[in-house]
């Protein structure tokens, strides 16, 4: 199927997870690249949440105007840019937010983006978020998005590979060693986050 004229769905998953993604997908050339997830998820779009710790302007080598941010979920954190000339909206969302307060970071935020991914030079992958969309929330909506996307995480580690074409490619790929974050008690923190 062609998915390049649609528009993909926003999959939730928790920051070590998506930084664990290394597996791109893509049917054929006309295909949008998708990334397989250690869960057994394939994603072309994301949304992560949790708290907000920097939060700054910087400019590129080339003087192109941006904000970088980074957010934690309490399983990871990631850092991401939005480029005034690339993500006009995200940017201008985030000046906002920098000038309107002097208290935040720390604050808690939602963040939808697209995953890429690069390597370097010795063929190490890196996750890439980005950001299509930017808010700040308030601590009961970062806690539906920890109990939505741990509970969606939990049903996916749980769905038997023959259930489920994602899942048996993530068995075949990752082997489980993507999911080597998720432990007994790293759930427990996460649950006990949002009691």
């Amino acid at each position: 199927m062609n998915y390049s004229s649609q528009r993909q769905p926003t999959k939730r998953v928790l920051i070590a997870e998506l930084l664990e993604t290394t597996h791109a997908v893509s049917d054929n050339p006309d295909d949008i690249t998708r990334y397989l997830i250690p869960s057994g998820e394939l994603a072309y779009r994301v949304l992560i949440g949790g708290t907000l710790t920097e939060l700054g302007h910087d400019m590129t080598s080339d003087d192109v105007q941006m904000y970088r941010a980074r957010i934690g979920d309490g399983t990871n954190d990631i850092t991401f840019t939005a480029r005034k000339d690339f993500d006009p909206e995200v940017y201008s969302k985030m000046k906002e937010i920098d000038e309107s307060s002097n208290s935040i970071p720390p604050a808690f935020a939602l963040v939808k983006g697209r995953v890429d991914t690069f390597s370097n030079d010795e063929g190490e992958v890196f996750v890439a978020l980005n950001p299509e969309e930017f808010q700040i929330v308030d601590r009961d909506a970062r806690n539906m998005w920890v109990a939505d996307t741990l509970h969606a995480t939990l049903e996916r580690i749980e769905t038997p590979p023959e259930a489920s074409d994602a899942v048996a490619l993530a068995d075949d790929v990752y082997g489980g060693s993507g999911l080597d974050w998720l432990t007994d008690s790293g759930i427990e923190n996460l649950r006990n986050a949002i009691e």
